[in-house]
């Protein structure tokens, strides 16, 4: 994000380094209070945000100056069950459309996406259009595409 690097360490703590100093991170701010584990982050060109998706399916705002997250939507992967319900892939285009991956073998994984809501609403996104995976067609979307 112009320049540095956001990374989530396993201490609970977010941390930022200018991309030519990796070595010379600085904490941030503390998720651990919020959510226990991140599992992916994602910035939002579109909307100049930083997105953290954690452990409990929730996706958050994170203040990039003191590293607060602020809840904006849970994601919940319909059709998935048991470990496979758990989303722990994050990605964002330049158009701002979110792409999440869910567990899974290479023979079930699933990549869904949307657009998030407006700030104002207090709805969470449709996620049922799957772009690709196992057992259905990948939507016009090049697997290429969908790489992290």
């Amino acid at each position: 994000v112009d320049g540095y690097v956001f990374m989530a360490g396993t201490d609970g703590w977010f941390y930022a380094a200018e991309l030519a100093a990796l070595d010379e991170a600085a904490r941030v701010g503390k998720f651990s209070d919020t959510v226990s584990e991140i599992y992916d982050m994602a910035f939002n060109y579109k909307d100049k945000t930083l997105y953290v998706l954690g452990n409990d399916t929730v996706i958050y705002a994170m203040d990039l100056i003191t590293g607060k997250l602020t809840p904006v939507f849970t994601v919940i992967l319909d059709g998935a069950t048991g470990s496979y319900s758990i989303a722990n892939k994050l990605a964002i285009d330049d158009d701002g459309v979110f792409y999440v991956g869910g567990y899974g073998s290479t023979s079930y994984a699933k990549v869904y996406k949307f657009t998030a809501p407006e700030a104002s609403s207090e709805e969470d996104p449709e996620l049922g259009e799957k772009v690709y995976g196992f057992g259905f067609e990948t939507d016009e979307v090049e697997e290429e595409a969908i790489r992290d």
